[in-house]
């Protein structure tokens, strides 16, 4: 590696002063030539900036198709602009040695591979721009904390490539030093692998955003519920009702199921009652409108069905679902409590009794004597 890095400085010694040698003997005959080289590039530059205003908009999201193209022009530097001049006139330029050639040839490369990574770096900046303009509800802190840390990691791999490329074509040999990046890499890659893991769970959520900040989510089957407060880049935090911050790797988070609550229209509830077995037929009959009467004249609430479901072991069944069109969780158990006491006030005024758990035992008794029947309130 030593050899190969004494062999590059050498070789680049010796086009140097051949490029010097060059200039003196003939510096006055292409004097033209140098000058056509400089027009070219006053001339590139011109047109780069034309074509910069022409596509550049403000009334259009920053990752837009013509937004990329005048940021990708825009980001078109002076120095590729005057090189890519002098390797367009230089072939024409007679007397030229064939070092200098050579030299204004790796130079076209090595700064061709330079503009590369710069304009790989813009498109990559102003689409992760683009997506935050186009989405406004995800939360805007770790939002911003993602886009940044996606443009520097990106960085990071666009000019470890451009490097790479570039020592390549100055005739280095990199596959040593990529064996060694390489196995440095994975060892770094075994030992910060659960961070890792957060931190892409975390550009999921962020990106693909099941759930934003604000919205009441639960998880793990229900063991978990509360308001997010914080994505952060390794864990989300949550408000739980009784007030205690729950704080969960997003790794975690996101190998549980999730509901959000938040992003349901209205809530469905559903509510069973039951009467006495000596309720009249003809009253059973006018249960279900007076508990539709009741639910209907509640506000914010639907009715659905009511219907006699069965009979149970100490009472017949009545089950009853309504919706409230709302997802407040206060306000659906305002109009849930509204509903219920509606439904108790009719049946009060129609005489119907509810039924709690009871039990009739018979108890043999003596010969010649009927069956003693004791009534007994079951646990409930």
């Amino acid at each position: 590696m030593v050899q190969n890095v004494g062999d590059g400085i050498s070789n680049a010694a010796a086009r140097g002063e051949a490029l010097m040698r060059w200039l003196v003997e003939n510096g006055a005959e292409q004097a033209i030539g140098f000058g056509v080289i400089v027009g070219l590039f006053v001339g590139l530059r011109i047109v780069c900036s034309i074509l910069s205003g022409i596509f550049q908009t403000k009334n259009q999201n920053s990752g837009s198709f013509k937004n990329l193209v005048a940021a990708v022009v825009g980001g078109t530097t002076s120095v590729f602009l005057l090189v890519t001049s002098a390797a367009i006139i230089v072939p024409f330029m007679t007397g030229l040695p064939a070092e200098v050639a050579g030299i204004v040839r790796t130079l076209f490369v090595v700064t061709l591979i330079i503009q590369g990574a710069i304009w790989l770096g813009v498109l990559v900046a102003r689409l992760s721009s683009g997506y935050l303009e186009r989405n406004p509800s995800v939360d805007g802190g770790p939002a911003s904390t993602a886009a940044s840390l996606i443009k520097t990691m990106s960085g990071i791999v666009i000019w470890a490539l451009a490097a790479v490329m570039i020592l390549t074509n100055l005739g280095f040999q990199v596959g040593p030093l990529i064996a060694g990046l390489g196995v440095g890499g994975l060892a770094i890659g075994l030992a910060a692998q659960n961070l890792f893991k957060d931190l892409f769970s975390a550009l999921a959520i962020i990106f693909d955003r099941p759930f934003v900040r604000g919205d009441f989510i639960t998880f793990d089957q229900g063991t978990y519920s509360g308001s997010v407060e914080k994505i952060g880049m390794k864990t989300t935090r949550l408000r739980s009702f009784s007030g205690e911050q729950i704080i969960i790797a997003n790794s975690q988070l996101l190998d549980k199921e999730i509901k959000n609550f938040r992003r349901m229209n209205r809530r469905r509830a559903q509510f069973e009652i039951g009467v006495v077995y000596d309720t009249p037929h003809g009253a059973l009959q006018q249960i279900p409108g007076l508990i539709e009467h009741a639910v209907k004249a509640v506000d914010d609430v639907s009715f659905d069905r009511s219907n006699f479901k069965a009979f149970g072991a100490s009472a017949l069944l009545f089950e009853t679902i309504f919706w409230v069109e709302d997802r407040d969780y206060a306000h659906f158990m305002r109009c849930q409590e509204a509903v219920l006491l509606g439904v108790h006030k009719a049946f009060e005024s129609h005489g119907l009794a509810f039924a709690f758990p009871t039990q009739t035992v018979h108890l043999a008794q003596a010969e010649g004597q009927g069956p003693l029947a004791l009534s007994t309130m079951a646990d409930q």
